[in-house]
């Protein structure tokens, strides 16, 4: 409470106002009167770190501590915003926003009209209130003066040197300050731009006092200027415009080309696009061991559009060696052609339009008004006469297009050219790599079309489902069966064609684990079970069906719920229980007679534990099992379902941010993470000391999850290998 007044005093003293004209920092009336009223019973405040729940009917946030407690000496929050320290959170109360801490703590009192974060460290926030901008340090007290503007976050991303000043605007003009908020260049630019690159000796620092390069603008020019003071280039460029090339090499064309282009763009890697005199170039910036840049020509000024690259055809990398990076779609008076991410042309110059890149071999292209796929050779594989051919090498053909008497008629073609059925479809549906569904008149429906024998194998009768914004077939299983829809029912075939159940279910619902065995629902309402075959195992016995795990299926009895098997259909568990709950791959929670027990499914063996849960990202790992009011951990992985990994001896347990190794845990007030995977297992890798801790990023290229802790106010940076 007496630190909360210390910063609602500074807030409202404005001692730091640049000028005696600067608007004072004056605190909303209601949110002072507010804070004040919460502040009166600081008994509430909580030793824990704080969750907070969207309540859609009062439409602000409920917070609670992490075991579900309410947390009372907070104002009304209508909008969070999470930080890049797990210790803060940005808030929204009564139109002004503040800061509080993990712990729910009232860091700075809603108070501002905005407020804005840097990732950049040390942690800094801008706050805006009535016009007026003023840097904040992480506890919200006031660094610098009040400016018109302060840019934080368009640097946020930049390397650490350019962290360590921001831009602020007074007046109309450009000026610089440091992390604490004191003036290094006085508001004398008409605006700025970002070098992204320190010139410092060391690269990226965090140092305040780094020098670090921006391009200003004065009188209407650009120059480039090392803060605080060093110019580089002077003040004669009439614009600016920033290319970041990649991670290797970053470079600025305004400074190493002459000004005699129209236009330079970014092209892809290390590649700049240039025009001259109408005529497009490519040029590449290569950086050598010493970081000296130079630009070397890679393609001549010979194009008439400013040429794109393009990868090859994300459906058809599946199935085939992609060798090269991407290809160079370009044009060359008029017509289009191809060249290889070198340089080298592998297309020659005559088409009507940009040239697809499906595969190394296979191209889409347009000659003379004519759709055609193309090899590597530049050979035509497929007849002239199409309007458009849709590439998809998931499939055994390709679907082409031709106008026909003012109609659109599909037909289909191999990857080779050759044709499988000419344009005599309104519309083709493919369903598998084999098959389709085919439509001849739009008022009539679909016959399944088997693709590599041109085959119609059913009648055509077969409708989409429309699936909230889609309509579409559903493809066949691996076991050849799939559900077809005609006039609001569902039915079953198989790759022959061949009626499996007639088309008179409302739903259907394979088990295709199990040899597509099917649980289908009648027009009752009640489920059956099918066999492979379509024949009934028995009929419209259960009136609800649910998921629970692979090979078995969660039912409900006149409104008692059990398991059946997946394969038979047998009741694994018989519909007994007025509730089953589950948990993991192997556990799952009985009520009968108004208790609970919790089973390991397989063994049937009873758990000795009051709760168990299992968060999404450790399920198949560990589930979390209370006794006594202790949480603590064991295994769900079917070697050794049920071990204790960790005893009950934890006061709160949760998963920690999108990784499966570890765990968070906490006992007392105190946090910690537990490690559920590898060799160490069960160990408390982290010591439960932390007043807060959260897993907040996991490199799954450098196998290591990083942390931020606070141990006794101060914050800790911890990185954690993966589990082995």
């Amino acid at each position: 409470m007496r630190n909360s007044w210390l910063l609602l005093a500074r807030s409202l003293n404005s001692a730091s106002c640049r000028t005696a004209a600067s608007l004072p920092l004056v605190m909303p009336m209601m949110t002072v009167l507010a804070f004040v009223l919460l502040c009166i019973n600081p008994e509430h405040l909580s030793a824990q770190m704080v969750k907070f729940t969207y309540n859609q009917k009062t439409e602000s946030y409920d917070v609670t501590t992490d075991d579900g407690k309410p947390v009372h000496n907070l104002p009304i929050i209508s909008r969070l915003s999470s930080t890049s320290s797990p210790h803060r959170y940005l808030v929204k109360s009564f139109n002004h926003w503040g800061i509080i801490d993990a712990l729910g703590n009232v860091i700075l009192p809603p108070m501002y009209d905005n407020l804005e974060e840097t990732q950049g460290l040390p942690m800094r926030f801008a706050g805006k209130m009535q016009n007026k901008w003023v840097l904040l340090d992480a506890n919200g007290a006031t660094l610098s003066a009040l400016y018109d503007e302060v840019h934080i976050q368009n640097i946020r991303y930049h390397s650490d040197a350019v962290r360590a000043c921001f831009p602020f605007k007074d007046n109309g003009l450009c000026g610089f300050i440091d992390t604490n908020g004191r003036e290094l260049v006085a508001p004398t630019f008409q605006d700025y731009e970002t070098w992204f690159r320190s010139w410092h000796p060391g690269g990226r620092t965090s140092d305040p006092t780094a020098t670090t390069i921006f391009w200003l603008k004065k009188a209407d020019k650009w120059g480039l200027v090392s803060l605080p003071e060093r110019q580089i280039l002077p003040f004669q460029f009439d614009s600016v415009r920033v290319n970041v090339l990649n991670e290797k090499s970053i470079a600025f064309v305004q400074l190493m080309l002459p000004c005699q282009y129209e236009e330079i763009h970014r092209f892809h890697d290390s590649l700049l696009c240039l025009k001259s005199k109408g005529a497009w170039s490519l040029v590449s910036i290569e950086t050598t061991q010493g970081n000296a840049t130079t630009i070397k020509a890679f393609l001549p000024f010979a194009f008439d559009v400013q040429p794109e690259w393009s990868e090859y055809n994300s459906s058809s990398s599946n199935f085939y060696p992609i060798v090269q990076p991407y290809v160079i779609q370009a044009s060359k008076q008029g017509r289009w052609g191809v060249l290889n991410s070198a340089g080298k042309e592998i297309i020659p110059f005559l088409y009507d339009e940009k040239v697809t890149a499906q595969l190394p071999d296979r191209f889409t292209a347009k000659l003379r008004g004519n759709a055609i796929l193309i090899n590597e050779r530049a050979e035509t594989l497929s007849p002239l006469g199409y309007a458009e051919i849709e590439y998809d090498n998931y499939r055994a053909a390709l679907k082409v297009m031709k106008n026909v008497g003012g109609k659109k008629l599909f037909g289909l073609i191999t990857t080779s050219g050759t044709v499988v059925a000419e344009p005599q479809f309104t519309d083709v549906e493919f369903v598998g790599k084999r098959y389709a569904f085919v439509q001849k008149e739009p008022s009539k429906g679909f016959a399944l079309y088997r693709i590599d024998t041109g085959t119609i194998l059913t009648d055509f009768i077969y409708q989409r489902k429309k699936d909230g914004w889609f309509s579409m077939f559903n493809s066949f299983n691996d076991f050849g069966t799939a559900e077809v829809f005609v006039q609001g029912r569902w039915g079953i075939i198989d790759t022959l064609g061949k009626e499996i159940h007639a088309p008179t279910l409302e739903k259907v619902w394979f088990m295709e684990k199990c040899g597509a065995t099917a649980l289908v629902k009648h027009s009752s309402g009640l489920w059956s079970f099918l066999s492979r075959k379509g024949e009934y195992v028995y009929k419209e016995r259960y009136s609800d069906t649910r998921g629970f795990r692979e090979y078995e299926t969660l039912v409900q009895q006149n409104g008692k719920w059990g398991i059946i098997n997946d394969s038979t259909g047998a009741e694994v568990f018989p519909c007994q229980y007025d509730s089953i709950e589950v948990h993991g791959k192997m556990f799952a929670r009985f009520l009968r007679d108004g208790k609970w027990s919790a089973l390991n499914v397989e063994t049937r063996q009873e758990l000795p534990f009051d709760m168990i849960k299992s968060p999404h990202e450790v399920s198949g790992r560990a589930v979390f099992v209370q006794k006594n009011g202790k949480w603590g951990i064991v295994s769900d992985t079917r070697n050794d379902a049920g071990a204790v990994v960790v005893p009950c001896q934890y006061d709160y347990i949760k998963e920690a941010f999108r990784i499966d190794d570890y765990v968070l845990v906490r006992r007392g007030t105190k946090y910690g993470l537990v490690v559920i995977n590898g060799s160490e297992r069960g160990k408390e890798v982290l010591p439960a000391e932390y007043e807060v801790l959260r897993v907040i990023y996991y490199d799954s290229e450098r196998k290591v999850c990083n942390a931020i802790g606070y141990k006794n106010g101060v914050e800790h940076k911890i990185t954690l290998p993966f589990a082995e």
